[in-house]
């Protein structure tokens, strides 16, 4: 019985579980060509144009107006290469003329133009001609008595209406060249055993190990329309057997849809099920399941594939076939479908990355994919037609490692053949006598074309009528009429082609004419990226100047980083933390402000020989504070005093961010160098009309939070300078020593928030401080788009009285779990200093530890804290074997309130394998720390100018003629 057509599916799509062991998604190799062991080379392919089909081809004008390619064969290594072809040379690919199909033509005439719709007209009978020698082949053909017939043809009845008239052939734009006499098979070389046969068109078919005869397509009148299923209805190449071309005899081997396979991702009918649900109503994009199966299936063909290939050519080049073997010819004619393979994984690409416009678009893709993944796995199920065919000793002993390779192929083709139904071939003239043994022989369906005479109709053969299509036959015209075409024009059918060319130009064998334009967006995206092509060399060269540029600055300012300019530029691309600690250890820093402690100064030497600690792909450095490098090396005390006067005035602002980022869905984020730099000279934020607008910046541009903030019961006012007058530009304008104080305060913050990052985030989260993920998106840069830098949990204190450090007594705050923000505090600004209600911190350094038994405490705090880290243990595997290393046991042992063995100089060692390891722990966190600084002796911290001024004693020492000396030193250190 004739199988049923598919039609359009509506039914819920059940494929995603088939239940077939080789259908299952394979492990997705990466993209590009896998090696395969033991296989050979790719050898050359070579062209082997026919002597009398290029004489034949350089005398006629329509095949020299032609530009047809020759096929690909796969080239025997003891064969000898053809001449290179011309462009007037050209073989002909077919096997049949334009208007009947079955006689010998001349070169193939150029590719179809756009024809008017005519009524077929009457075949005439032509006195019978010698066989001409057939394209691709170099054997001449000598006329036979098979191929010359007995009897004159009478012509046969036209199945439509001949009432055109006789000049309405000269409509056509290309006009057919006047057919040759038609040559053949004759009811003696018929062969045996076909099982039904029907009329097809002027003509007969017989059918041979099928019962299925597919509709006529040769009197189709449009080849370029698609019916609703999405398939190209009578000439669709996929399901209905079509003339066999000797370069793919793999397609007989393509497999149809039927019970058992119809819910497979590359044979079942495109739906809505199919959509992502995640788009707009108005766009259309395959869902992540169709996506998957697709990339997995897509993948595991296109792999197979070129180990099919490899295995074909490893067949020929050992001579395990013998050489007058059927299966040896059909392999030396075939050529791989790799364009197929191509267009296949382009499919893919489109399917998964394309936003669709309409549903029309979706199937037309879906059934690209299809059509090319259904070739390729007919070439795989070839491939195990041809390695079956191999003695298995043989094979077993000239390629044991490929062993299990072939017996893949032959399993896939021998499960698939239990199941599945294959599409089969037409064959023509002495074809059917040559190649049809082999396709019979592997349950192949085969038709073979002859006159209406060669079939013996009074000797009991009867006519069967064609049996149903297997797909729809009714025009879509929202697939057929495309206004807008966005797809690759080779998903679309190709425009007013004869059913014999159909399967050519889908495949990409002949070169197409279609009048198919790309829409307007496809077209754009095409003269964008023509014009960034042209460009291209103007981008290199600025580039190359832009180099050169930075050469020279980081040769001229930059030389003492200590460092080359490759290792810098890996640097800056991998770790821009590293990059701003390099950027200022090759520039100066003034030497009124504060200087880095001479034990830290040694440890931070190692930064340059550690680099490699940074985690790659580390995002720029973001801070709730602007950095201290901002307000050093200017030569303009007019800007250093404008950035000073904001930074004092936002300064509590500035820290009442640090809890609001905890909230809940809270918008606030750290700044980062480029942000700060704005902030500071008054960008993007206004002091008038703060809290209803101007200050929306630091709150996340959000208008809700900087309304809780306004309204916050703890909302601090605004800042001042230490000493509690107004921060003014002129104020702060060539004072020198404020400068250098509000330096040093600003970089206290820096390390009283740095830290705790370094300190175990157990204990900081059971002291109250949660850790904050901020996340990055890609960066777009130079019409490139730079992956997102990896995410960062930060843990930040907020240190101001009454928030994270309560007023209690020690005993109480440890045993809530605050030991560790006691420590940090103690360390940056002592157990008796706090934060001013301005944000000012106290003068404080580990110089000032007057008492050894403080500094013991000190360094305690600060071994505690970096004992604790979670880099702790890398760092002891790293460098425990250095000389002067404290291991991490070693460190938590140690009791700064008594006193260590060794004295003084072991507590120098510790100090100094301190500073070391703060280092090393924070370039494992991801950082470059800040300094410990170095105070200098003053007794006015925090004062301006004018303070300064009015605190100065008015008095002449001098008259002090009574007082001695010891008398004179105390006055002075009373009064200044």
């Amino acid at each position: 019985m004739a199988p049923t057509a598919p039609g359009f599916n509506s039914a819920p799509k059940q494929a995603h579980h088939r239940g077939r062991n080789d259908r299952a998604t394979p492990s997705v190799p990466p993209p590009g060509p896998t090696a395969t062991s033991g296989l050979p080379s790719r050898p050359g392919l070579s062209y082997h144009p026919s002597a009398s089909s290029v004489s034949r081809a350089s005398s006629s004008s329509a095949a020299s107006s032609s530009s047809v390619l020759p096929p690909l064969r796969f080239f025997l290594p003891t064969a000898i290469p053809a001449p290179a072809m011309s462009s007037g040379e050209m073989p002909a690919p077919l096997r049949f003329s334009l208007d009947s199909g079955l006689t010998p033509v001349q070169p193939l005439p150029a590719p179809p133009q756009p024809l008017t719709p005519l009524a077929p007209t009457q075949p005439q009978p032509h006195p019978p001609p010698a066989r001409l020698p057939q394209p691709g082949s170099s054997r001449q053909h000598k006329p036979t008595p098979s191929s010359t017939p007995v009897r004159p043809i009478k012509p046969l009845p036209s199945r439509t209406s001949s009432s055109t008239p006789s000049n309405a052939a000269k409509a056509s734009s290309t006009p057919t060249p006047p057919a040759p006499p038609r040559s053949f098979i004759t009811k003696d070389h018929l062969p045996p055993g076909y099982a039904s046969a029907s009329l097809w068109g002027d003509t007969a078919i017989a059918c041979y190990d099928t019962e299925y005869i597919g509709p006529n397509p040769r009197f189709c009148e449009s080849s370029a329309a698609l019916g609703h299923d999405g398939y190209a209805r009578e000439v669709e190449y996929t399901l209905y057997a079509q003339s066999y071309d000797e370069r793919a005899a793999f397609l007989g081997f393509l497999e149809l849809p039927c019970a058992y396979n119809k819910e497979w991702i590359e044979f079942r009918d495109p739906s809505r099920e199919d959509l992502s649900n995640i788009v707009a109503d108005s766009d259309f994009k395959a869902s992540r399941k169709v996506q998957d199966d697709v990339r997995g299936l897509s993948w595991h063909l296109y792999n197979k594939y070129k180990v099919a290939e490899c295995l074909l050519r490893l067949i020929l080049h050992k001579d395990v076939l013998p050489g007058d073997s059927l299966e040896r010819k059909i392999i030396t004619e075939t050529s791989p479908p790799l364009l197929e393979a191509k267009r296949m994984m382009g499919c893919w690409l489109v399917l998964r990355d394309e936003t669709l416009k309409s549903m029309a678009d979706f199937v037309i893709s879906m059934r690209a994919w299809q059509r090319y993944a259904r070739t390729i796995s007919a070439f795989l199920n070839f491939v195990g037609a041809m390695v079956d065919s191999v003695d298995r000793a043989t094979f077993r002993t000239l390629f044991p490692s490929e062993l299990e390779k072939a017996d893949y192929f032959v399993r896939r083709l021998k499960r698939h053949s239990l199941d599945s139904r294959y599409r089969g071939v037409i064959f023509v003239s002495k074809d059917a006598t040559t190649y049809q043994k082999f396709f019979r022989q592997r349950h192949v369906p085969t038709y073979v074309r002859v006159t209406v005479d060669a079939l013996d109709v009074n000797g009991g053969i009867p006519l069967s009528s064609t049996s149903a299509p297997r797909c729809s036959l009714e025009i879509s015209e929202s697939m057929t009429y495309v206004k807008q075409r966005n797809l690759p024009l080779h998903m679309y059918p190709p425009q007013n082609a004869e059913w014999q060319l159909c399967e050519l130009l889908w495949r990409g064998i002949l070169p197409r004419n279609d009048a198919y334009k790309s829409s307007e967006s496809v077209e754009a995206r095409k003269r964008k990226l023509s014009n960034f092509e042209q460009d291209r060399k103007r981008h290199r060269a600025a580039g190359d100047a832009k180099e050169a540029a930075r050469r020279e600055k980081f040769n001229a300012t930059e030389s003492d980083m200590g460092t080359s300019f490759e290792v810098y530029e890996w640097v800056a691309e991998n770790s821009p933390g590293a990059r701003h600690y390099l950027e200022q250890r090759g520039t100066a820093r003034p030497l009124d402000m504060p200087q880095p402690m001479s034990d830290y100064a040694e440890a931070e030497e190692q930064i340059i020989n550690h680099l490699h600690y940074l985690p790659l792909n580390c995002p720029n450095p973001a801070t709730y504070l602007p950095p201290v490098h901002l307000f050093l090396g200017f030569k303009s005390d007019e800007r250093l005093a404008i950035m000073m006067a904001n930074l004092s005035w936002l300064l509590p602002i500035l820290l009442f961010r640090i809890p609001m980022a905890r909230r809940p869905g809270s918008a606030i984020k750290r700044f980062r160098t480029r942000d700060w730099k704005n902030i500071l000279w008054g960008k993007g934020w206004e002091k008038e009309d703060f809290w209803e607008k101007g200050g929306k910046m630091f709150f996340g541009g959000n208008d809700e939070e900087l309304a809780y903030a306004r309204n916050h019961s703890k909302r601090p006012p605004f800042g001042e300078l230490l000493c509690g007058c107004d921060a003014t530009a002129e104020r702060l304008t060539g004072d020198r020593t404020m400068a250098r104080n509000i330096v040093f305060a600003l970089h206290q913050w820096h390390l009283l928030l740095f830290l705790p990052n370094l300190a175990d985030p157990a204990k900081l989260e059971k002291a109250g401080v949660p850790g904050i993920e901020e996340q990055f998106e890609p960066v777009r840069v130079n019409n490139y788009t730079l992956p997102a830098r990896d995410a960062v949990v930060h843990y930040t204190p907020d240190f101001r009285f009454g928030f994270d450090v309560v007023e209690k007594s020690k005993a109480k705050q440890k045993k809530e779990g605050k030991g560790i923000l006691l420590k940090i505090q103690d360390m940056v600004i002592s157990d008796w200093g706090s934060v001013h209600p301005s944000g000012w911190l106290s003068e404080y350094t580990l110089e000032n530890q007057a008492n050894d038994t403080k500094r013991r405490v000190w360094l305690e705090y600060l071994a505690h804290i970096l004992a604790s880290s979670p880099h702790a243990r890398a760092l002891d595997d790293d460098k425990g074997t250095s000389e002067g290393w404290w291991s991490t046991s070693r460190l938590k042992a140690y009791n700064g309130h008594q006193q260590i063995a060794g004295g003084r100089e072991t507590e120098d060692e510790l100090q100094r394998h301190l500073f070391l390891r703060y280092v090393l722990t924070s370039l494992k966190a991801g950082q470059v720390p800040p300094e410990f600084l170095s105070l200098t002796e003053t007794y006015e911290y925090g004062l301006c100018s004018k303070c300064r001024a009015s605190s100065t004693v008015t008095m002449d020492y001098n008259d002090l003629s009574d007082e001695e000396a010891d008398d004179y030193e105390f006055a002075r250190e009373k009064y200044l």
